[in-house]
């Protein structure tokens, strides 16, 4: 049935509140999914090894478009192009073939501030919590991570 008829049929409601009725069944609408790491990189490596997308999009349970994203993503940029994919956790790109010593400075100030992040992250999880993703972490976690290295990396309050 449409929105109209099933408002017709009942006489009620209004179709924007049948449509928010609708999205808030589980039922119904479209949930996010949230891939681990770990799956998205070796999904991203069968596609760089010649598989079909689609075939790894089977696999996996996601969309095709989503692991040609990983695998691009991956190519470009390492497993830091998959991190920077919706976890919370920025990684800056950073040019390998950097024969500048400034620019080599900030890179290894960018992979200390990573590992850092990393590091405060593991240790956030295993203070208890059960659940060992990094990505799975709520805002109160991710905050205690900031807090935690916000002194030895001039993060501002």
């Amino acid at each position: 049935m449409t929105l109209k008829k099933v408002i017709a049929e009942l006489g009620y409601p209004s179709e924007g509140c049948l449509t928010n009725w609708i999205a808030r069944d589980p039922r119904h609408g479209r949930r996010r999914l949230s891939y681990t790491l770990d799956v998205k990189a070796g999904a991203a490596r069968r596609v760089i090894a010649g598989e079909r997308c689609g075939d790894v999009a089977k696999d996996v349970g996601c969309s095709a478009t989503s692991v040609w994203k990983w695998a691009d993503a991956y190519e470009r940029e390492g497993i830091g192009g998959l991190m920077n994919m919706g976890d919370g956790i920025r990684v800056p790109v950073m040019d390998d073939g950097c024969d500048d010593p400034m620019g080599l400075k900030r890179q290894i100030a960018a992979l200390r501030l990573e590992n850092a992040v990393m590091g405060e992250a593991i240790a956030v999880l295993k203070a208890g919590d059960p659940r060992l993703d990094p990505c799975e972490l709520t805002n109160r976690e991710k905050t205690r991570v900031v807090e935690r290295i916000r002194g030895g990396f001039g993060l501002v309050a």
